[in-house]
C-alpha cells in the first residue's frame, strides 16, 4: 500500500490487525515491523487502543461483532505484550536467539552502547596505526600503506578520523571491495573502466561549461554594448573605462568566433578563457557601475560568472586520477583491517552492534553458510513461517536490501517445491507493507527507496506455477485527513514542482532515489473561524528575518533567527491565552502540544531551545533516540558498569560528566595529569589538583565506594533511587527545567522494578547490565518517553516522522546541510555510469590528493568530482523529502522561517533572468529549502501582512497565497480496503 502523509496508513494497519484477530488469527502469530523504536512503541499502543475501542463499542467497520469475535479480541488484548511488534533490529535479535549455532556462534547476547562503540572503534584504529611498529608481515605491510598515504599528502589526523568512520559500515566496505578495488587483473580492468568513464564524463562536462560561457557572454556582450551606446552613462565613466569595456567585448567576440561546441578542444578554449580572466583581474578597478540609475556592475558580473566556471573545471590528468584510485585502494585496505580488529574486540567483549544484528540474521536466512548448516536453516525458516502467518511492515520506504531479504525469506514471495501445498498454493507468511516514497529520509543509514519499487514490482508479477495469477495487489491512499485544504494545496503545488526536478526532460531520473510526487486530496476542510470579529491567520505563512547591511555577523546568524522564532512563538501563545483571535484553530486540538518547532539538525534545535529558555516559555524536547539511549538513562548504565568494573575508564568519564556529578570537560582535563594513560579513580586523588577540585574528587570517590557496596546488598532499583536521592538529582533536574527527563528516570525505575518482580533479570549489577543490553536490542516494551503537556515541543524532522501537530514551525530554511568533503563514498548514478558500467550503479571511493607541487596542499580529482555530483544529487533529493516530511506534519498552520542573506531576493536583471530561465533546473540543486521556494514563487510579490514589530531588522510574516489548487482523486477509506 502506497499512502501519502496524513492518509491514515497507521489506521489501516490497526484495522488489519483487528480484522485478522476477528477472523481467528492468534495475536502471537502476527509480525509487525517498523524501523524506529518510537514508531514501534506507537504501533503497539495504537493496536491496543484499537482492540479496546472495538471491544467497548461492540462494532467493527459499522457491523456488530459476535460473542465469539469479542472473546477473540479480549484474549488478544490480554496477550498484547506477546505480540511481535517492534523494530527490525529487535526482530533480528530474536532470530539470533532462535539458533545461535546457525549464526556461526557469533551471537553473544550483548548490544554495544554508543560510548562502548566509540571506544572500541578508537582502539581498533589505534591498533592498526600502531601495528607499523611491529616487526612482522602485518606490521610491515601496514607501515608501507600508511607511509604511502602520508606521502600522498594525507594528514595523520584526517586518516585516523576517516578510518573510524568508514570501518563502522561493514556492508559499505563489502560493496567497495566488490566494486573496483580488487587484486590482479580485476584491479587493472576496474581502473581502466574508471579512467574511461572519467575521460568521457570530463569531456561532456567541459563542453557543457563552454556552452554555458558562450551563452552567458553573448547575452552579456549584447546588453553591455547597448548600455555603452545609450545616453545614461555618468560623466564619471571615463573614456578610459569605456575603452577597457570595448577591448573586453572584442576579446569575447574573438573567443566566440574561434570556439564552438562542435570544434573546440578543451585545451584550446581553456587557455583563451584564462586570458580573459587575467584581463578582468588586471583591470579590477573597472568593477563599478556605469550609471547611478543603473545598479548593475557588469565587470564584476562577468568576472564572477567566469570564476564559477573555473571552480567547476578540473583538468583531466590520468596520472593524478590513477594516483587517486591507488590512494583509495590503500585506504580501503587499512579500513578493512580496522573493521577486522573492531570485530575481534567486540567478540572479546561479547558485544554486537546494530549492523551485526542485520548482517548475522541475513547470513542465517539468506547468505552463504556451510553445507552442514543448511538443514538448520530449513528448520529455522519453517519455524518462522509457522509462527508468523501474517507480516506487516510499516514505513517500508526506509528499508534497505538486506532487511527486506530477511523478511522476504520466510514470506510467501519465496517458493520452492517443498513450500507448495496440495493445491499448489504457496505456504508462507503473507506480507502487507505500507510506505510513502515521498517520506524516504533514511538514506544516510542505508535506507533505499528502490527496494520499495522492486518489492512492489515483485508482488504485482504473476507466479510461474500459476499463470495469470498475481502474487498481490496494490492499494493507493490519496486522501489527506491531517492537513486542512489550504496546506494540502500548498503541498501539492510546491512539492509537485520541487520533486519534478529529480527527473530530466525525457522523464529519466537524475537520482537513484528519484520520486514522483503523488498529489493528495484534502479530506479535511479549514476549520471554523474562532469566536472573534477579526479573521484568523492564513494557514501557510513565511516568517522572515531580514538581512541588515553593516550589522554584526551575530545579527545575521542562525542564533538571531532562533530568537525571532522564539518571539513569534511567544506571540502565538499570548494570543491563545488572551483571545485566540489570530491563531484560534490551535485550540481545537484535544491536548497539547499545540506547536512543534521542527529543525533539520540537533544543533539548530538547541539554538531554538536556548532562545525559548531566555523568554521562559514552556517547552519540551522530543528525542529521536531509543528510550534506553537517552542521556538521563545512559548515566545509570555508565554508573552500573563502573561499579561492577572500576577499571572501566570510559564509564567513569560518563559518570563524572553526567548530571549525577556534573563535572565539566575543563574539570575533567584538570583532574587527570598529562602523563596519565588511564582514567582511574586513583588519579582523582593526585597532588597536582588544586584544593577545591581535590576535595570534590574525594567526595566523588567516597560516594562511588559507598554505592559499590550498596549495589552488592540491595536490588538495582533501590540502588538507583539511593543515587537519585544522595546526588540531589531530582532537585537539580526539576529546578533546571528538566521535568520530562526526570520523568523518564521514574519510568525507567518502574520498568526495572517490574523486571525484578517478574524475574526477568538475575540479581546483582551484572544481571541488570545484561537485561539492559537485551532491552536495547528488543525495546518494544520500553516506556514511551517525553509525553508532554507543554504547549511547545522541539524535535528534529526525523524525530517528527509519523507525528502531527496543529502548528508546525520549520526554521532555518536558508541553511544548507551539505558540505564539501575530502573523503567521499558514493554510488555512481546510472546516467553517469551507463557508458561502460560492468554493474549498475557501482560504488566508488574518492579522496583528494596532494598537488603536483608537493607542498601538501590537496586538490580534488575528476573521480571525487564525479562522486560529489552523484552524492549531491542523491542528498538533495533526500533533502527535498525531508522538507516534505517537515511541512506535512502540520494540521492547521504551517510557518516557514528563513533568514535573508546579502543580496538575496534582490531584483534580477534581464540578463540574469534569461540565464536562470535557461538553467531553471539548476536552481533546484541547492539543499536549502529557501532556494526551492524562491524558484517556485516570487517572494517579493507576496503582500506583507501585519508585521510582528515595525522596528527595522525584526521579523515579518507573510501569507503564501495563490499556490494552486488540488487535483481530483478518489478517496479510499480503511473500510473500503477490507
Amino acid at each position: 500500500m502506497s499512502a501519502g502523509a496524513g492518509s491514515g496508513k497507521t489506521t489501516v494497519l490497526q484495522t488489519r490487525i483487528v480484522k485478522l484477530i476477528l477472523a481467528g488469527v492468534p495475536i502471537d502469530s502476527l509480525l509487525a515491523v517498523t524501523f524506529t523504536e518510537k514508531a514501534a512503541l506507537e504501533m503497539r499502543s495504537r493496536a491496543e487502543k484499537a482492540l479496546l475501542k472495538v471491544i467497548k463499542n461492540g462494532r467493527f467497520l459499522g457491523e456488530e461483532i459476535t460473542q465469539i469475535e469479542r472473546a477473540r479480541l479480549v484474549e488478544a488484548r490480554a496477550k498484547i505484550s506477546m505480540a511481535t511488534i517492534g523494530t527490525i533490529h529487535s526482530f533480528c535479535s530474536r532470530i539470533l536467539r532462535m539458533d545461535p549455532i546457525l549464526a556461526g556462534g557469533e551471537y553473544t547476547g550483548g548490544l554495544v552502547s554508543r560510548g562502548e562503540q566509540h571506544d572500541l572503534i578508537s582502539q581498533a584504529v589505534s591498533i592498526v596505526l600502531a601495528s607499523k611498529k611491529q616487526n612482522d608481515a602485518i606490521g610491515r605491510n601496514n607501515q608501507e600503506i600508511i607511509d604511502s598515504l602520508m606521502d600522498r599528502g594525507l594528514d595523520y589526523r584526517i586518516l585516523k578520523k576517516q578510518l573510524g568512520k568508514f570501518s563502522l559500515n561493514s556492508h559499505l566496505l563489502r560493496r567497495l571491495e566488490e566494486s573496483f578495488f580488487k587484486d590482479g587483473s580485476q584491479l587493472d580492468s576496474a581502473n581502466s573502466y574508471v579512467m574511461e568513464l572519467l575521460k568521457r564524463r570530463a569531456g561532456k562536462r567541459d563542453r557543457a561549461l563552454l556552452g554555458e560561457f558562450l551563452e552567458f557572454s553573448s547575452l552579456w556582450r549584447d546588453e553591455v554594448s547597448s548600455t555603452l551606446g545609450s545616453r545614461s552613462i555618468d560623466k564619471t565613466f571615463t573614456s578610459e573605462r569605456k575603452a577597457a569595456f570595448e577591448a573586453l567585448i572584442a576579446q569575447l567576440d574573438e573567443f566566440a568566433q574561434r570556439f564552438s561546441l562542435e570544434s573546440a578542444s578543451v585545451e584550446s578554449w581553456v587557455e583563451s578563457f584564462r586570458k580573459i580572466q587575467t584581463y578582468l583581474k588586471d583591470h579590477a578597478s573597472l568593477a563599478m557601475r556605469v550609471s547611478k540609475n543603473n545598479p548593475r556592475n557588469y565587470w564584476k558580473e562577468l568576472r564572477d560568472h567566469m570564476s564559477g566556471i573555473e571552480e567547476t573545471f578540473i583538468p583531466f590528468n590520468e596520472a593524478r586520477e590513477r594516483a587517486a584510485l591507488e590512494l583509495a585502494r590503500l585506504f580501503l585496505a587499512l579500513s578493512l583491517e580496522v573493521a577486522k580488529n573492531y570485530s575481534e574486540l567486540k567478540q572479546q567483549e561479547q558485544l554486537l552492534d546494530y549492523d551485526d544484528l542485520i548482517a548475522l540474521s541475513h547470513k542465517m536466512l539468506c547468505g552463504e553458510v556451510l553445507p552442514s548448516l543448511l538443514p538448520r536453516r530449513r528448520i529455522l525458516l519453517a519455524r518462522l513461517k509457522k509462527q508468523f502467518r501474517h507480516i506487516m511492515i510499516d514505513e517500508f520506504q526506509d528499508t534497505d536490501s538486506r532487511q527486506w531479504e530477511i523478511i522476504r525469506s520466510f514470506s510467501n514471495l519465496v517458493s520452492s517445491e517443498e513450500d507448495l501445498d496440495n493445491s499448489g498454493s504457496v505456504v508462507g507468511s503473507s506480507v502487507f507493507f505500507v510506505g510513502d516514497r515521498q517520506q524516504a529520509i533514511y538514506g544516510f543509514r542505508g535506507g533505499d527507496v528502490r527496494v520499495f519499487s522492486a518489492a512492489e514490482k515483485e508482488m504485482l508479477d504473476t507466479r510461474r506455477n500459476q499463470p495469470g495469477k498475481k502474487i498481490g495487489r496494490k492499494l493507493q491512499l490519496n486522501a489527506n485527513y491531517r492537513s486542512n485544504e489550504e496546506i494540502v494545496g500548498f503541498l501539492n503545488s510546491f512539492f509537485e514542482s520541487v520533486f519534478s526536478s529529480d527527473f530530466n526532460l525525457d522523464r529519466s531520473s537524475r537520482s537513484p532515489g528519484a520520486v514522483k510526487y503523488q498529489p493528495a486530496v484534502p479530506a479535511k476542510m479549514t476549520g471554523l473561524e474562532p469566536p472573534s470579529c477579526e479573521p484568523s491567520s492564513p494557514s501557510v505563512v513565511m516568517l522572515r528575518h531580514p538581512y541588515q547591511k553593516g550589522a554584526s555577523r551575530k545579527h545575521n546568524s542562525d542564533l538571531k533567527e532562533a530568537e525571532q522564532v522564539a518571539k513569534f512563538t511567544e506571540q502565538v501563545l499570548l494570543d491563545l491565552k488572551e483571545s485566540g483571535a489570530r491563531w484560534g484553530r490551535l485550540l481545537q486540538a484535544e491536548k497539547p502540544p499545540y506547536i512543534a518547532i521542527v529543525t533539520r539538525t540537533v544543533s539548530q534545535l538547541m539554538h531554538v531551545a536556548r532562545a525559548l529558555q531566555l523568554r521562559k516559555l514552556p517547552f519540551s524536547i522530543s528525542h529521536s533516540s531509543g528510550f534506553y539511549e537517552l542521556d538521563e538513562i545512559m548515566q545509570f548504565e555508565n554508573l552500573l558498569k563502573y561499579l561492577s568494573d572500576p577499571q572501566d575508564t570510559i564509564s567513569l568519564i560518563g559518570v563524572l560528566r553526567s548530571a549525577i556529578f556534573g563535572f565539566s570537560d575543563l574539570d575533567l582535563l584538570r583532574l587527570v595529569p598529562e602523563d596519565a594513560e588511564n582514567w582511574l579513580i586513583a588519579d582523582l586523588m593526585s597532588e597536582h589538583l588544586d584544593s577545591s577540585l581535590r576535595e570534590q574528587a574525594i567526595r566523588v570517590e567516597k560516594k562511588l565506594s559507598q554505592w559499590r557496596l550498596a549495589g552488592n546488598l540491595m536490588p538495582v532499583t533501590n540502588l538507583i533511587e539511593l543515587v537519585v536521592e544522595e546526588s540531589g538529582l531530582k532537585v537539580s533536574m526539576l529546578e533546571s527545567g528538566q521535568r520530562e527527563a526526570f520523568r523518564n528516570i521514574e519510568r525507567f525505575v518502574d520498568r526495572l522494578r517490574l523486571a525484578e518482580q517478574q524475574s526477568e533479570l538475575t540479581p546483582g549489577l551484572l544481571g541488570a547490565l545484561r537485561w539492559w543490553s537485551l532491552q536495547r536490542m528488543d525495546s518494544s516494551s520500553a516506556p514511551i518517553a517525553n509525553s508532554s503537556e507543554n504547549p511547545v515541543v522541539l524535535m528534529t524532522v526525523h524525530g517528527a516522522k509519523g507525528l502531527e501537530f496543529p502548528m508546525v514551525i520549520a526554521p532555518f530554511l536558508s541553511s544548507s546541510t551539505q558540505v564539501e568533503q575530502d573523503f567521499l563514498v558514493s554510488e555512481i548514478n546510472s546516467s553517469e555510469s551507463d557508458l561502460l558500467a560492468p554493474a549498475a550503479n557501482p560504488v566508488l571511493l574518492g579522496i583528494r590528493v596532494e598537488n603536483e607541487e608537493g607542498d601538501f596542499a590537496r586538490e580534488t580529482t575528476n573521480l571525487l568530482s564525479l562522486l560529489s555530483n552523484s552524492s549531491r544529487i542523491s542528498q538533495t533529493s533526500e533533502e527535498r523529502r525531508i522538507f516534505y516530511v517537515a511541512c506535512s506534519r502540520a494540521k492547521e498552520y504551517l510557518v516557514l522561517s528563513y533568514r535573508e542573506k546579502s543580496k538575496f531576493l534582490t531584483a534580477q536583471s534581464d540578463l540574469q533572468k534569461k540565464s536562470f530561465e535557461e538553467r531553471s533546473r539548476e536552481a533546484f540543486t541547492s539543499s536549502a529549502p529557501l532556494g526551492w521556494l524562491q524558484s517556485f514563487m516570487d517572494l517579493e510579490s507576496i503582500d506583507l501582512d501585519n508585521s510582528a514589530d515595525k522596528e527595522q531588522g525584526d521579523s515579518h510574516w507573510r501569507a503564501i497565497k495563490g499556490v494552486g489548487s488540488t487535483a481530483s482523486f478518489p478517496i479510499i477509506s480503511a473500510a473500503d480496503l477490507f
